[in-house]
């Protein structure tokens, strides 16, 4: 190629590159625009690109679109400096050397330039016109003979497919005709097959018949000739055993004839061995004889003196013996004289301090023992108890009270697995004896014969009359409870079952009582929802009715409380004549128990029972031929009206949901007294109904049983609420009295319908075991100052009980019953000098409950180690729910003590009526009546609130928000802290400045209202730790009387 001709443009250009001097300007040198000028004056890319879409859709042919895009291809890229051109670089230098040129020559170098490139481009332009028509023309061509060639293709592919469609066809038809023929031919052979395996069975069959026919000619030919070999064989062998039997013969008279001969022999052999062996014994005899003579006479002379020596020591230990019997004998004496001059002392001092009250208020009593107390300390006392007790009299289930033998029945046909329910297994008394068939009736009779000695006979149903037959007896003696499971009277049993079964009283018809005998209230009651009776329907549950035959309370000794005399003092409830049901409502039993040591008091319970008769006389068929049914008057207190009021139950007593055969509430005593079941029902109505029972404490039930409001419940406090910050555990008092107005909250008779407005409040201690001469105040006290007020509470005839802790009384603490109320029946202080101190408390189950491994139950370490106590309080260990607790075990066991400020001996007042004397009222008129000031006209000043700031910090993420309410914080788990005597403003800063620590405060709003004294302030703080679902019911208008404070997030 030749060199591009350099314009006069491209001059400029180069020189515009070339470095500026000063003091001149310089020209502008710009890049060439090529694309635009080929689309201005030639062809440029874009043309191109048009050209093939035109030859494209014109038909072109591959090879011609390939053409077109490599041209298309070619044109757009960048030209390349051809040779000859002069680069950018040189450009700058010649502009650079032609710096000075002039412009004119500028300008017609340029122009000359501009025209070059012109007609080159110009050149260019036709030359790639030219060339693109030209292979246009060839892809047309192409694409023409392309077409034809496919056409002409397409007509030699239709014949060729014809072609095949129609040998196709006649191979299909070729084939379905040979297919035609090899299934006709396969038919034929089928035939054939067919055929020749019937003639082949037939042939087969003919040959099968004259096989058998074969086989029983040789069968029957096999049989004649094994017949006759047998017959041969057995003649051989008969004159072989023939044979034998001669040879046997012969043999055995050989041996027998060599044997008498050895016999013989071995005789004189024996005899005179033995005759040598006799003579060698002889001699040995006389030797061991003169030995033993030796031995023996050594022997004895050292047992002689062995005997001496024993002697001797045996004469030393018995005077020593005799030494220490004496001065122990001495020392008992000497302690016994202790103790009595010590007992006499006591009584002295009491007599004294008796006179002292009995000035101080004359209608103060002496103090009355206890029957609880009786059974727990012998001698005399507890002697002459027993003769009155009826238990022990009819522990035989003796026929008592005139009761006829007709009464007797015994079922006929019973039978049972075995099974039965009782109290205790040991405590069934048995006996086994065997007997042959013949003697059965006997001893069934003998069964019979003696009601009074057998509860039961039971044997194996279908024994074997061969073997002698296993005959277990029960006996009355010795045996509380018997109840034979699942009896029934098909005889399909294990065992058969003879009863003797009492009928106390004459049963009704179809075991219901009848209408004119019902009360109003027994046919309504229910339990968990459901109604406990039901005489109609599928679901059937009839009450029981103790002596009618029932299975309950069925013998001669039942009866509604005490023996069957008219002496009142006879006619004895006792503690443990209660037996606790599956209604959990030891709260209410407790308290009965402790108002059973008192036995007038149960009997003003039923003093209006309408009745002829004495209540010991009870229950009866009364006087006409046909059975009447009993009703019992129960004369109870309203705590909501203070007044009395009577309930008449009937003798139906309800059954449990889950077992027809067991009661729902207390059962009868074990000697058939029937005082507490309808009490207990008596109750249950007058709270309005059984559910109302479950849960509550002491404090619940004696304002109903006495009438008296005087009730103290008094509790432990943690050790962080004392004010002095040691560990000293410490009690306080309260009441359902509001000390600062001096007003009672309302009372309810279940613990199940106190208000949010029933609320517990300090109160001053009761006065007597006070240590001032009123009261000792609302001050905490410690254990040692509570054991002295449990001791002067004692001697003043109050009624005094124990709570323990826990969450159910499933469970146990050291033996002590969780979750479970005791009764304190005596407190005793320094005993015999000793300074031990004692409680006895009586676990109203009646039996067990007691502190395991206690240093004074009954086989502690205590009686033993201190003979003085074991000689003043004569302990008996008969387990009768009663132990012996030291001040330290009680307290440690039971925080919470109830305290029933009322003298029992009150309740023997036949005019007795509920005077409504508060001990709070006195104690503080008392109080004002002793104060030596002089009178004054001037108005009382009032007392200025407490300023307690209620505001969040700003600078804290909780705040503070403030809810009125009055009374009853709901909530799932509480952990709370009581303060008492801190000034409630103090308080509140501390909940303030604590947020993460306390999740909220709740207090009396009259506390800081009032201006109440700071010694009776007191509120409650909850730990934010171990507290959920905290909740109040909220009263609007802050017009509640309590207020809750509680931090929460922002």
């Amino acid at each position: 190629m030749s060199s591009r001709p350099k314009s006069k443009r491209g001059e400029d250009e180069s020189a515009s590159n070339a470095p500026k001097k000063q003091g001149r300007s310089s020209p502008v040198v710009k890049p060439k625009r090529r694309g635009k000028e080929r689309d201005k004056k030639g062809t440029s890319s874009k043309g191109m690109i048009k050209i093939l879409d035109e030859a494209i859709e014109n038909g072109a042919t591959e090879e011609a679109k390939a053409r077109a895009a490599s041209t298309s291809k070619k044109q757009n890229a960048p030209i390349p400096p051809k040779k000859g051109w002069k680069t950018f670089e040189e450009h700058v230098e010649e502009a650079a050397v032609n710096a000075e040129t002039s412009k004119e020559e500028r300008r017609k170098k340029r122009r000359e330039a501009r025209e070059r490139a012109k007609a080159d481009r110009d050149s260019r332009n036709n030359q790639h016109r030219e060339e693109a028509k030209r292979r246009m023309e060839e892809a047309r061509k192409k694409k023409e003979d392309e077409a034809s060639e496919k056409t002409k293709w397409m007509e030699d592919y239709k014949k060729k497919k014809e072609k095949e469609l129609r040998e196709e066809e006649e191979r299909k038809r070729k084939a379905e005709e040979e297919e035609r023929k090899r299934r006709e031919r396969l038919l034929r052979e089928e035939e054939e097959r067919k055929r020749r395996e019937e003639e082949e069975k037939k042939r087969r069959e003919q040959q099968q018949r004259e096989q058998e026919e074969r086989e029983r000619r040789e069968q029957k030919q096999r049989e004649e000739e094994e017949r006759k070999r047998i017959e041969q064989e057995l003649r051989e062998k008969e004159e072989e055993r023939n044979r034998k039997k001669e040879e046997e013969k012969k043999r055995k008279e050989q041996q027998r004839r060599e044997e008498e001969e050895r016999k013989q022999k071995e005789q004189e052999r024996r005899e005179e061995e033995e005759r040598q062996r006799k003579e060698q014994q002889l001699r040995e005899e006389e030797e061991e004889r003169k030995r033993k003579e030796e031995e023996e006479e050594k022997r004895r002379k050292e047992e002689e003196e062995r005997k001496q020596k024993e002697l001797q020591e045996k004469e030393e230990l018995r005077k020593k013996q005799e030494q220490e019997e004496q001065q122990k004998r001495k020392q008992e004496e000497a302690d016994k004289r202790e103790v009595q001059e010590r007992k006499k002392q006591q009584q002295e001092e009491q007599k004294k301090r008796f006179d002292q009250r009995k000035q101080e208020d004359p209608s103060f009593v002496e103090r009355i023992p206890k029957r609880s107390a009786l059974l727990a300390i012998g001698g005399k006392a507890l002697e002459d108890y027993e003769k009155k007790r009826s238990a022990k009299a009819l522990a035989l289930w003796k026929n008592e009270g005139g009761a006829s033998n007709n009464s007797w029945t015994i079922p006929t046909g019973q039978t049972f697995d075995g099974l039965f329910a009782c109290e205790d297994p040991d405590a069934i008394e048995q006996t086994e004896v065997l007997v042959d068939a013949e003697s059965l009736g006997g001893a069934i009779e003998a069964f019979k014969a003696d009601p009074e000695t057998y509860l039961a006979m039971l044997y194996p149903n279908n024994s074997n009359q061969s073997n002698k037959i296993p005959v277990t007896y029960v006996l009355r003696a010795g045996t509380p409870v018997f109840r034979p499971l699942d009896v029934r009277n098909d005889g399909t049993g294990a065992f058969c079952l003879w009863q003797h079964v009492y009928q106390r009283l004459v049963p009704f018809g179809e075991n219901k009582l009848p209408l004119d005998a019902r009360d109003a209230h027994t046919d309504s009651m229910t339990y968990m929802g459901q109604k406990l009776h039901s005489e109609t329907g599928d679901l059937q549950r009839l009450p029981l009715l103790p002596g009618r035959g029932m299975g309950l309370a069925d013998a001669p000794s039942t009866k509604l409380v005490g023996l069957t005399s008219p002496v009142e003092e006879d006619c004895i409830a006792e503690p443990n004549d209660i037996v606790q049901g599956s209604i959990g409502d030891c709260w209410l039993l407790s308290a009965i128990a402790c108002l059973a040591d008192f036995d007038w008091a149960v009997q003003r319970l039923f003093r209006k029972t309408q009745t002829a008769q004495h209540l010991g006389e009870l229950p009866t068929d009364g006087s006409d031929d046909t059975p009447s049914g009993n009703s019992y008057t129960v004369t109870l207190w309203d705590l909501t009206t203070w007044e009395e009021v009577d309930v008449v139950v009937d003798e139906r007593l309800p059954i449990r949901l889950s077992n027809p055969n067991e009661l729902l509430g207390a059962r009868p005593s074990r000697d058939g007294k029937l005082w507490v079941p309808y009490l207990e029902k008596a109750i249950a109505i007058h709270c309005g109904g059984y559910d109302k029972l479950e849960g509550g404490n002491c404090t619940h039930a004696w304002p109903m049983l006495t009438g008296s409001r005087n009730q103290y419940i008094i509790q432990r406090n943690p050790k962080s609420n004392n004010s002095d910050g040691n560990d000293t555990v410490t009690y306080s008092c309260s009441a359902r009295y509001d000390s600062y107005k001096e007003e009672w909250s309302p009372h309810a008779n279940s613990p199940h319908d106190y208000k949010d407005g029933s609320a517990i409040w300090s109160v001053p201690w009761p006065r007597v075991g006070s240590t001032s001469e009123d009261s000792d105040g609302c001050r905490d006290i410690t254990a040692d100052e509570l054991f002295d007020k449990i001791v002067a509470w004692d001697e003043t005839n109050y009624l005094v009980g124990a709570g323990t802790s826990g969450q159910s009384d499933d469970e146990k603490t050291d033996g002590i019953v969780d979750n479970h109320a005791y009764s304190v029946i005596d407190s005793r202080q320094n005993i015999g000098g000793t300074g031990i101190d004692l409680l006895l408390v009586r676990n109203p189950w009646g039996k067990g409950g007691g502190l395991e491994h206690g240093e004074f139950m009954a086989d502690g370490p205590g009686w033993k180690k201190y003979p003085k106590v074991r000689y003043e309080l004569n302990p008996i260990p008969e387990d009768m729910g009663l132990f012996w607790l030291t001040k330290d075990e009680f307290f440690k066991y039971f925080p919470s003590i109830y305290l029933c400020k009322f003298n029992m001996t009150r309740l023997r007042e036949k005019d007795y009526t509920n005077d409504l004397q508060d001990e709070f009222k006195r104690t503080k008129k008392k109080a004002q009546t002793t104060k030596k000031k002089q009178p004054t006209n001037e108005p009382l000043a009032p007392l200025e609130p407490w300023i307690v700031d209620k505001e969040s910090d700003p600078n804290s993420s909780y705040k503070i928000v403030e809810q009125s309410y009055d009374g009853g914080v709901y909530f799932d788990e509480l952990n709370k802290r009581v303060v008492k005597g801190k000034c409630i403003v103090d308080g509140v800063k501390e909940f303030r400045s604590n947020p993460e620590k306390y999740l909220a405060i709740h207090y009396q709003n009259s506390i800081a209202d009032g201006g109440w004294p700071v010694e009776v302030h007191q509120y409650t703080l909850i730990f934010r730790e171990g507290t959920e679902g905290l909740d109040v019911d909220e009263v609007e208008n802050n017009s509640g009387k309590r207020t809750l404070l509680t931090n929460v997030l922002r």
